[in-house]
């Protein structure tokens, strides 16, 4: 009998820790999304960041990197390129959108054909579609 009742303790403390790690996973990934990730003023000041850095690029080498160079130029000196004075980011890595999708850079845009074009693809992860955000470079030229 007295089996019986530590067996069913341990089977009763199983389901409890399986259903509080549940409700802690859930609830730290519903926290994530609402808090973190699907935040678009954290988009916007990262991607705020990569146009300030864009336009210091410019600044120093009289040009935006080409498409495909891309972002990589603000932390990597590209051959052939005259006055790069970077890195122009302060992590050595081109961080992800808080979906984990790389940014969209392109020169010259195809929205501002006079600039460049960065793209966030949003939460859906489709281009083209209502959740994206896209900004341009400073000076158009």
């Amino acid at each position: 009998m007295r089996e019986k009742k530590i067996i069913g303790r341990i089977i009763w403390i199983g389901v409890v820790l399986v259903v509080a790690a549940g409700v802690v996973f859930w609830g730290y990934r519903w926290w994530r999304e609402r808090m973190i990730v699907g935040h678009p003023g954290g988009v916007k000041s990262q991607m705020k960041m990569f146009v300030s850095a864009l336009e210091a690029y410019r600044i120093s080498t009289d040009g935006y990197p080409d498409s495909e160079l891309g972002l990589q130029a603000l932390l990597v000196e590209p051959p052939g390129v005259n006055g790069w004075a970077g890195p122009y980011l302060i992590d050595p890595w081109i961080p992800r959108d808080p979906w984990n999708s790389a940014y969209i850079y392109e020169y010259p845009g195809r929205i501002h054909p006079d600039s460049f074009d960065l793209i966030c693809i949003g939460r859906d992860r489709v281009r083209g579609s209502a959740d994206d955000i896209v900004m341009s470079g400073l000076s158009q030229r």
